[in-house]
This record gives C-alpha cells, structure tokens and sequence, in this order.
C-alpha cells in the first residue's frame, strides 16, 4: 500500500465529484491499471483515451436498447434452462452466489458472445471465466502481478481467452 495513494469519498456529495470527475481531473487508466492483466495491452483501461472511448463504444452497441430487448426471450430460455436442470426438487439449499454467477455467464454467452460460443464452447469459457474473476483479489489492486496462484491462474486463462475467441473470429469470418 506504501506505494500507491489512496483516496476515500465518504458520502454521496463526495462521491458525486468522483463519477462527474473528467480523466483529466481522475484518470481512470490509473485507477483500473490493475485490470490490464485481465484485459491485456492496449485494452481498456490500458489504452489511450481516444482508444478506450472507441473500445466502449464498441461495447455500447451490444447494450442498445434495441439488443437489449431482443436479449430477453434467450435470458428467459437460459434461466428455464438453467433452472429445469439445476433445481430440481421442490425445496432444498444453494449458494445463490454460484448459481447467479452461473447463469450470468451463461446468459452473457448466448446474448454477447453468440450461439456458436454458448452451444460450443460454453464450458471452456465459463472456467476460463471462473479463473479471471477469481483473479482479482484484494492483493490484485495494489500489485497486480503478485506471484500468486489466483494470478498464475488469471493470466493462463486470460492466454486462454485469447486462443479461443481468436480461433472464434476467424470462424466467423
């Protein structure tokens, strides 16, 4: 912690000048720059500025208003799904956390990825998935690169990631 600065907004008018704050006053590269391992070089939060404001835009079109209603018949498929083969008795326990989880990735495949990746690839992505989130530990803020096991496994996943979805776009062109 000695080498990073740390800052505290406490309440609501302190936290409004941090989300109205420009990345001229906070810049977010240096805010999120423990994310890089989990994104790469150059995406996101280690891009330029110009480049991450196309970066979210590309990802703002998959969030449209018109996307997003046609999400919602393949969210209602998923969860039926989901729920037909995971809960099956009429009473009984579960980690609400890990089902959630479960099925956001699951629905996230099919709505954003694609078919192809949902029907194919689904488990590979999902544990591929599992292991970048699992990476991001409280160590992770201020050192990212920690020698840690949740790392190892977050940076062979991320490679992972990579493999995959390059092999993906290539199929689809």
């Amino acid at each position: 912690i000695s080498f990073k600065r740390l800052t505290f907004l406490i309440g609501p008018e302190a936290q409004e000048i941090f989300f109205k704050a420009s990345d001229d006053v906070l810049s977010q590269n240096e805010v999120y720059d423990f994310m890089q391992p989990v994104f790469g070089s150059g995406i996101v939060y280690d891009a330029t500025k110009k480049n991450r404001q196309v970066q979210f835009q590309t990802m703002a079109n998959g969030l449209r208003t018109s996307r997003l209603k046609a999400y919602i018949k393949k969210i209602e498929e998923e969860t039926r799904l989901y729920l037909k083969q995971h809960w099956t008795g009429e009473s009984g326990t579960v980690d609400l956390l890990t089902c959630l989880s479960e099925l956001t990735i699951l629905t996230a495949s099919r709505c954003l990825h694609g078919e192809d990746v949902r029907t194919h690839i689904f488990k590979e992505v999902q544990e591929l998935y599992h292991d970048l989130d699992h990476g991001l530990t409280p160590v992770t803020v201020f050192w990212p690169n920690a020698p840690t096991e949740a790392h190892k496994k977050r940076n062979k996943a991320r490679e992972e990631m990579v493999q995959l979805f390059s092999k993906v776009i290539k199929e689809r062109r």
